[in-house]
């Protein structure tokens, strides 16, 4: 059971931001070994799609783009990710439809 939040830049606590960015970081940059800045200017302008298990844990997150931000014409989503941890249990898959309905 995964509950999902999607709030605005400045509607996260600086405890859901540190939740971001340590699983973006845990999984983009250890993981996937790709060292990029990862604070690229366009998480203020952004919606931040987080989904938490059964007692709190961010386990997927996404970012989601408006129209302009990224592509002139096109909304977007990005910075995919999921925790290790909750791979395979399908969190990924329910991440991306809510990322497209909230689209």
């Amino acid at each position: 059971m995964l509950t999902f939040t999607c709030l605005s830049f400045d509607q996260l606590t600086p405890h859901e931001l540190y939740a971001v960015m340590a699983l973006r970081q845990e999984v983009f940059v250890v993981e996937q070994n790709c060292p990029y800045l990862d604070a690229d200017g366009k998480d203020q302008d952004s919606w931040h799609l987080m989904g938490r298990n059964a007692s709190g844990k961010l386990i997927c997150y996404t970012r989601l783009l408006p129209k302009g931000l990224a592509y002139d014409d096109y909304v977007s989503i990005g910075r995919v990710v999921s925790s290790p941890s909750a791979r395979g249990t399908g969190a990924g898959k329910m991440l991306m439809q809510r990322s497209i309905d909230m689209c």
